[in-house]
């Protein structure tokens, strides 16, 4: 049973295999000796496994939406700036939308997959000239600017086989993202408005609900756009070797 449950949670970051094995092994080294021991080296094991992930899962959670807040009060939010005609606000927004979904990406991939690795470098490099050129929406030839940048970046990326399949991962896991998010809060808010009409909920009780509901359907969605991130990343990178993009013996030489 404990051997079981260990096997199970180790499971959840590694193959099963390696996780029998790693709980077979520590088995071994515990012997004779009490359940607090292996206990012990177990959550030792698990903490150096779920670091990566969990931590990645929180700073892309946090950060996306750090990101895309301060995006839309810089653009709704500017009393100084000139007001935005209806093109302007339509591409400017769905920029925002755009930067914070890559600053997602990019944000989980540093922490799960590191620095060097070629789904975050690709993310950072097309989520930065869209995140600078809604920071500088008022600017005529900052749309020309930013296109510009991210067609010479894309153009050079086709050069390289790391490159162009970091661009296919970053653009499949884009894709997902944006349905994941469409068809996500779609059912979230289908399911809190017939929830609460069939329970009978008050204004207050609604509003309530929705204060709790909207933050986890967040966290749930972002949960999904995680998991989907890292199996791109397996059949993409990982399944042709080049998980990472540049590796600090390549920039030291």
């Amino acid at each position: 049973m404990r051997s079981s449950l260990a096997e199970w949670l180790l499971a959840r970051f590694i193959p099963r295999s390696h996780a029998e094995a790693i709980v077979g092994d520590l088995q071994e080294s515990v012997g004779g000796k009490s359940g607090g021991e292996f206990l012990r080296l177990i959550l030792g094991v698990l903490c150096s496994l779920a670091w990566r992930p969990v931590g990645g899962f929180l700073l892309a959670a946090f950060g996306g939406a750090f990101v895309l807040f301060q995006l839309q009060a810089m653009f709704f939010g500017s009393a100084h700036l000139p007001a935005a005609n209806a093109l302007q606000q339509a591409w400017v927004s769905s920029l925002a939308l755009l930067a914070a979904f890559l600053w997602v990406i990019a944000l989980y991939s540093s922490i799960r997959f590191g620095l060097w690795d070629a789904m975050t470098w690709m993310s950072a490099s097309f989520a930065l000239p869209a995140t600078v050129a809604v920071c500088f929406w008022w600017q005529q030839w900052m749309p020309s600017l930013a296109v510009g940048a991210v067609i010479a970046f894309l153009i050079s990326a086709m050069f390289f086989r790391k490159g162009r399949l970091g661009v296919a991962a970053v653009a499949a896991t884009v894709a997902i993202e944006a349905f994941v998010w469409m068809i996500g809060l779609t059912l979230s808010m289908t399911l809190l408005a017939t929830g609460a009409k069939r329970l009978g909920f008050t204004e207050s009780t609604v509003k309530t609900t929705l204060e709790i509901w909207l933050p986890a359907s967040y966290l749930f969605l972002t949960w999904l756009i995680c998991a989907a991130c890292v199996r791109i990343h397996r059949l993409v990178l990982e399944g042709h070797g080049t998980a990472s993009c540049f590796s600090p013996d390549e920039i030291h030489s």
